[in-house]
């Protein structure tokens, strides 16, 4: 089942979702940023990106049985994850058609623009439709903004482990691979 590279590589990145979406080992950061935008750069497809959705939405299911307090964000605002997500996806699609997806600082810099978009996109779906705050945008933002280094952060620290592994590895022809090409 693994020999095939487009599934090794959809099982690598639903295992890294799950696993720190969860917080089951501790204090890793959360690599759904990344998940999302490495998916829509390796992946790619409409399925595979519902898949991994479902995966990120039974994840935290499954956090909220573990744990009542995660029930707190599970309000209409999570479904402002799709767009967020959707767009990274897209973000990813559009790499992988340029010449060296993998190359460090294209990597990295669309991925921290991008992940900068998704904290926006996120936090004003949450402000919006959580029900959870009766402040003016103007009260909220400041808010949240303490949590925006360490969102973003923690996405580009994911992708910079993904370009220095692709350094290790002939990923021309994994990329290929793993598109189906």
């Amino acid at each position: 089942m693994f020999k095939n590279p487009r599934v090794a590589t959809a099982a690598g990145l639903a295992l890294a979702l799950a696993s720190t979406r969860f917080d089951h080992f501790g204090a890793i950061p959360d690599a759904s940023l990344a998940v999302f935008l490495l998916g829509g750069m390796l992946l790619g497809g409409a399925g595979a990106f519902a898949a991994l959705f479902a995966l990120a939405f039974a994840t935290d299911l499954a956090a909220v049985e573990v744990d009542a307090w995660r029930a707190y964000c599970m309000t209409p605002a999570y479904w402002g994850l799709l767009p967020t997500y959707a767009m990274l996806w897209l973000g990813g699609a559009w790499l992988a058609r340029r010449p060296e997806p993998l190359a460090p600082v294209r990597l990295l810099a669309l991925g921290a623009a991008l992940f900068s978009v998704a904290f926006m996109v996120s936090n004003l779906s949450w402000w919006a439709f959580s029900h959870r705050f009766d402040l003016p945008f103007f009260e909220f933002w400041p808010a949240v903004a303490r949590y925006f280094p360490p969102y973003v952060l923690a996405g580009v620290f994911y992708l910079g482990a993904v370009a220095l592994l692709a350094k290790a590895v002939p990923h021309r022809r994994l990329l290929a691979r793993a598109q189906g090409g």
